[in-house]
């Protein structure tokens, strides 16, 4: 299966999905005395997710990054956002539905919406839009839990992966990501490349084509996956991956190494960072200094417009 390569490494194990809380959500007619009590429902829920997304800014903080955090301050700034909101309450006063339908009647709105833009930039945030219904829907309706049984770290599956989504999954029980939806700048792309776990997004009808426990081997470098391949073929990823770490520990004693051509030119070797993670590794192999600071990154999942003092 051909997807979108989204963050670079290969894994190998079984695989767990993730199902989508959107298609199960209940829709039913409301009478005029209940309008209140379902708006209620929503502003507590609204309280649930403010506090909650606080708290995953602060466990990826502490475990990645102060700049990977702030995917959840642009996430607090859409859940507090009054014209988003009004639209919602409106949708239960005047369709006389209940909370949970109007909910997911806005992000399917949305979609509508971001899926005419072209930046692929911009298009990618409505995962920030539907991390905001799916953890409103999951107050309303309680949370579906993540069905996985194998004890071994496993390949994650799903139509989507959002911000939450990744914070809620151990790294040491995560081998690799793999969605049908999202592509290389989604928030989940970011995380996975931070997290330096493999991911291949954009893969059309893969849940259609995969089943809890299939072993897959996931190439995050060619952006392809490998529905319970022979074994040859394991085994030649086995020896492919043993070079490939055997050449990375060769490289490792060239960090110290200067910079030059072999008639003694010496350049400068600048890294390319968007993240705390980038920067780290910057420092890790030496360089002397960050020729591409990705700023739109930065701008993107702020919660407000950058001034000079905060880019510098």
């Amino acid at each position: 299966m051909k997807g979108i390569a989204a963050s670079p490494g290969v894994a190998m194990g079984r695989v767990c999905i993730h199902k989508d809380i959107f298609s199960h959500v209940p829709t039913y007619t409301i009478k005029d005395h209940q309008i209140g009590t379902e708006i209620q429902r929503l502003k507590k829920a609204i309280e649930e997710v403010e506090k909650a997304i606080r708290s995953d800014g602060e466990k990826i903080k502490e475990q990645v990054g102060p700049k990977d955090a702030e995917i959840f301050s642009a996430h607090l700034s859409i859940v507090e956002d009054s014209h988003f909101l009004s639209e919602v309450f409106e949708k239960i006063a005047t369709q006389r539905i209940n909370a949970e339908a109007a909910v997911s009647s806005q992000i399917r709105r949305y979609e509508e919406l971001f899926s005419k833009i072209e930046d692929i930039l911009i298009k990618d945030r409505i995962v920030d839009i539907r991390d905001i219904g799916k953890r409103l829907l999951e107050s309303l309706m309680g949370p579906r839990e993540f069905d996985c049984p194998f004890e071994e770290a496993v390949i994650i599956a799903g139509i989507e992966l959002t911000p939450k989504d990744t914070v809620q999954f151990k790294r040491e029980r995560v081998l690799a990501f793999i969605t049908e939806q999202g592509g290389k700048e989604s928030h989940a792309a970011i995380l996975a490349r931070s997290m330096g776990i493999p991911a291949v997004l954009g893969i059309e009808g893969l849940l259609s084509r995969i089943e809890r426990g299939d072993f897959l081997i996931v190439d995050g470098n060619l952006g392809f996956v490998v529905i319970n391949p022979p074994e040859e073929v394991i085994q030649e990823y086995h020896r492919n991956q043993a070079k490939i770490k055997a050449h990375r520990r060769d490289l490792e004693k060239l960090i110290t190494s200067p910079a030059e051509t072999m008639d003694g030119q010496r350049f400068k070797l600048m890294a390319n960072i968007g993240n705390m993670m980038d920067l780290e590794f910057a420092i890790h192999y030496q360089a002397d200094g960050v020729g591409l600071f990705r700023t739109e990154l930065p701008f993107i999942i702020g919660d407000h417009f950058l001034s000079e003092e905060e880019q510098f």
